[in-house]
């Protein structure tokens, strides 16, 4: 009876040991669930590596800057108004953060659009200034710069004429903030030749800068498919420019007046590369000039 009763005895007990691991499982597996859920919950929560890029908003109306905001979790606020005379009234001009950013959810895109009006200023007195002071004095009143062409008189760089639209514009006269003024400017009495500057690999405004000291104007601007924003237009280097800049002092002339066009990218690799291909062309048609002198 002693030997059945602790038989008895080791299957109670053992029964309790199963019971008990089973116990431990069922509170493990609880215990694991409860965490998983809990780290979701904080990964949902906190976006923990998780990055949203930035959308292009340039160019788009607030509806659709509204709706794009929206489908990729981001919110939108305009900031500011400017006038841009190239740019369609309302259309975004500029946002922070830029394009290609990464973000959280929820981020707030901060938009400058094109105002819907232009604001009124009046045209300044030019006759008689210089092209520098006439340029810094344009810059002040909110107009810009255009062409300037060239006719007989004494003083070189003076401005004979001020014109808007291919036509005279008096002082005082209210124009649109961002109108183009053409100059017309004396030649003076020396050489109406100048040098053309060697401009690949800088930015736009140093091109103009550039240009102006030189008496030439700028001409048609090309920009390639890198340029997207005006953030990419203002950081855009030159890779071409037609005409050429040439070594050879004989050759880097032109009439002051005369237009220069450029070709602009913001890949640093294209620059290089379109520099070396010019080298190389310049190189050849040395050696070809000096083939066909030779046979003389």
């Amino acid at each position: 009876m002693e030997q059945n009763t602790q038989k008895q005895a080791a299957r109670k007990k053992h029964r309790g040991l199963r019971l008990l691991l089973v116990h431990i499982v069922i509170w493990a597996l609880l215990a694991a669930a409860l965490l998983i859920g809990i780290f979701k919950w904080l990964h949902a929560y906190t976006l923990h590596d998780e990055a949203l890029t930035v959308p292009d908003f340039s160019g788009l109306r607030e509806a659709e800057a509204a709706v794009l905001a929206e489908e990729n979790n981001m919110r939108y606020e305009i900031i500011d108004s400017v006038y841009v005379s190239n740019t369609l009234p309302g259309a975004v001009v500029l946002q922070q953060p830029a394009v290609g950013a990464l973000v959280k959810r929820n981020r707030t895109i901060f938009l400058t659009i094109n105002a819907l009006h232009a604001e009124m200023v009046s045209m300044p007195n030019l006759v008689g200034l210089s092209l520098r002071q006439a340029s810094s004095l344009l810059v002040m009143h909110g107009l810009r710069l255009g062409q300037f062409t060239y006719q007989r008189d004494i003083a070189y760089n003076n401005v004979l004429r001020q014109r808007y639209g291919g036509r005279d514009v008096s002082t005082g006269r209210k124009l649109p903030k961002g109108a183009v003024i053409d100059l017309v400017l004396g030649s003076g009495i020396q050489s109406d030749q100048t040098r053309i500057p060697r401009l690949t690999g800088v930015t736009l405004q140093v091109v103009r800068d550039s240009l102006l000291y030189r008496s030439l104007n700028v001409g048609e601007l090309h920009f390639d498919a890198t340029v997207r924003t005006t953030e990419d237009t203002l950081a855009a280097v030159v890779y071409r420019q037609e005409p050429e800049y040439s070594p050879v002092p004989e050759e880097n002339t032109a009439l002051i007046g005369a237009i220069v066009n450029f070709w602009l990218t913001t890949d640093a690799q294209k620059v290089a590369e379109e520099e070396k291909k010019r080298a190389e062309e310049r190189r050849n048609r040395q050696l070809q000039q000096l083939q066909a002198e030779s046979q003389f």
